[in-house]
């Protein structure tokens, strides 16, 4: 009886047998689909595939085939319900006589199941006046409405503003060696300088489409939520607070740094000193700021005394430090380290310790309500550093052979950056025009003496922790 039972169910198909009780369930949008596309009228009985069949035990009986909606699927007026889902036995026979009679009523049942289906079939046929056809033709089902595009989340905002501009405004600080600093003829150098103009020539297909705009720290975050600038490259560190409580989004970090210390070897002090060298020692900081706090608690730890010369922001502690009103001035590593370059010819002047006393990890800044341009300046960076790793630049721009990856990269493969709003060879343009990520180091950074090889700014291959997710 039930492996009966299970064929019936197999040959009419589940949703079929939906479709066929009186209260006419509703399908759901899949069947909807899958009718719409095989064509209703005269289409085959749906084949329940080998997989799904074996999913369901010849000894239960599928949940379709029980209860009321067999009642109502099998009962012609006047007679008792013929019940599939237990034994109907012929009163007063026991035994096999029984089960032939009961399965005589099941053929029976089936026969009109079968009426049924053909007058279900005739009334969605092609032609039919029936207002349910309209609703389950393909044209009707397969207009279904693809996700949400940026343009109608308003996501696009910054992307639009830039274009109908003609060229990026690009945040920096404009006087920090190596990153960011303004020449007298008006021309911008640096590392920062260079990622603007990568963005710049993702989105224009020219990296001096860029108009720099210098700003003072406690400027840098406001040009950002008013839209004076679209990306902020400020030697600007990820933190949790300007995440969630300032509502800036950052992108991948472009250079990991650190509160480090400068001092002067006549102190004395050198490469290998730490905190518990500058006991004794006044210090220049900005008061009430992390730095400060920093290096009190690092200096309660090693069990030494410092004395604070409260500074105000900018130069004013380089130029104290340079007369000699502190013995050491600190910030971070990288701008200690382009000061130096700069001011201190002698090498009188030390950066220490080896291991800074923070963590700052330095990168782009966006707006936080706009996803499309956040994804734009953030695959922007990650071009540059798969195209490192590929060993693709600006002076060779040969794909390694076989690969696809790199062919999707230069926007030869694929629709990705199109995808962004961006021209096809996008990533192949920031490559062309400025260069891969070791060549804006080598370019800006190299030169000041700031070591590369096996430090956090290295490639993940190389023990660093640059790491881009794959194009595809």
């Amino acid at each position: 009886m039930q492996g009966l039972r299970w064929r019936v169910w197999r040959t009419l198909g589940r949703s079929r047998v939906r479709d066929m009780t009186k209260d006419r369930r509703p399908s759901s949008s899949d069947e909807l689909l899958r009718r719409a596309k095989q064509g209703v009228a005269g289409s085959p009985p749906v084949a329940v595939p080998e997989s799904e069949q074996a999913a369901v035990p010849d000894d239960e009986p599928p949940p379709e085939l029980v209860g009321s909606d067999v009642e109502r699927l099998s009962t012609p007026a006047g007679r008792s319900p013929v019940r599939l889902g237990r034994r109907s036995p012929v009163p007063g026979v026991e035994g096999p006589q029984g089960e032939r009679s009961t399965r005589s009523r099941v053929v029976v049942a089936v026969l009109l199941v079968a009426v049924i289906v053909g007058v279900v079939v005739a009334l969605v046929a092609p032609g039919s006046d029936s207002p349910e056809t309209a609703s389950i033709t393909a044209e009707s089902v397969t207009e279904v409405p693809d996700a949400v595009s940026p343009t109608e989340v308003g996501s696009v905002g910054t992307l639009t503003t830039a274009l109908d501009r003609g060229r990026l405004r690009c945040g920096i600080d404009g006087r920090s060696v190596g990153f960011s600093l303004t020449q007298p003829d008006g021309e911008v150098d640096g590392f920062d300088a260079d990622f603007c103009r990568a963005v710049a020539a993702a989105v224009f297909g020219d990296a001096n489409a860029v108009e720099f705009v210098p700003l003072a720290a406690v400027d840098r975050f406001e040009a950002v939520a008013s839209g004076d600038v679209d990306v902020l490259f400020r030697t600007t560190t990820w933190t949790l607070l300007r995440d969630g409580q300032l509502r800036m989004d950052f992108g991948p970090t472009t250079f990991y740094d650190g509160q480090q210390l400068m001092g002067r070897r006549s102190f004395p002090l050198d490469e290998r000193s730490t905190v518990a060298d500058i006991d004794g020692a006044v210090v220049c900081a900005v008061p009430g700021t992390a730095s400060e706090q920093n290096i009190a608690e690092a200096a309660s730890a090693a069990g030494v005394s410092v004395r604070f010369e409260p500074v105000q922001p900018g130069t004013d502690a380089l130029e104290k430090f340079q007369r000699g009103a502190c013995d050491v001035m600190t910030g971070d590593g990288a701008g200690l380290v382009g000061n130096k370059a700069v001011n201190d010819p002698g090498d009188e002047w030390v950066i220490f310790p080896q291991t800074p006393l923070s963590r700052e990890p330095l990168g782009p800044v966006y707006r936080s309500d706009d996803s499309l341009w956040g994804d734009i300046v953030s695959w922007v960076v990650f071009s540059t550093i798969i195209a490192e790793s590929k060993g693709i630049s600006s002076t060779n721009m040969t794909l390694p052979p076989g690969d696809s990856e790199a062919a999707r990269l230069m926007g030869l493969e694929g629709s990705l950056a199109a995808d962004l709003g961006l021209e096809g060879d996008a990533f192949a343009q920031v490559i062309r025009q400025v260069g891969n990520y070791g060549e804006i180091y080598e370019r800006n950074l190299a030169p000041l003496g700031l070591i590369r090889s096996s430090t956090l700014n290295d490639l993940a291959e190389n023990g660093g922790l640059l790491y881009a997710p794959p194009i595809r």
